[in-house]
């Protein structure tokens, strides 16, 4: 478990807690899927900047569901969109056109999506460089574009 504090509109006292709740029978083990994405280059002054080399893809290692995605970018991420591969179409499973740092957080859907062994998970991020110098995900922790998903059988 990671717990992230917010500390944007100041510091404020509080206390965490944890339920846990545990199954009353045999469960099914799951797993996190996870695409990290950090090599790429931002030119000076660009704006709504998709790197060439993204999307960034995976493919799925066993037959069974994703229940939920964690997208993670952080403070110059401007896009994010996740979606699934499958028999030549996509499917966008999530498509966030205004990006916050502070949504880092697990976004669980509804119902979870059945996938496929072969099937890709495919990310994209699109960033704004404010900035007169070009900057690189890989040496600028700043900058990452990355998912986590948890799977079952």
């Amino acid at each position: 478990m990671e717990m992230h504090y917010n500390l944007a509109n100041g510091t404020q006292t509080g206390q965490s807690t944890l339920k846990l709740q545990f199954a009353k029978g045999p469960v099914k083990e799951a797993s996190m899927l996870q695409l990290i994405g950090s090599a790429f280059s931002v030119p000076p002054r660009a704006m709504n900047f998709t790197p060439a080399n993204y999307p960034k893809s995976a493919s799925l290692p066993a037959t069974g569901k994703i229940w939920g995605v964690l997208p993670r970018m952080h403070q110059r991420g401007r896009k994010f969109r996740y979606g699934l591969q499958a028999g030549g179409s996509t499917q966008l499973l999530i498509d966030i056109n205004s990006w916050q740092y502070t949504w880092q957080e697990m976004f669980m859907f509804a119902q979870p999506i059945q996938a496929n062994r072969g099937d890709r998970v495919r990310i994209s991020c699109t960033w704004d460089n404010e900035l007169d110098k070009r900057w690189c995900g890989a040496k600028a922790p700043r900058k990452r574009c990355a998912s986590a998903s948890p799977t079952s059988p």
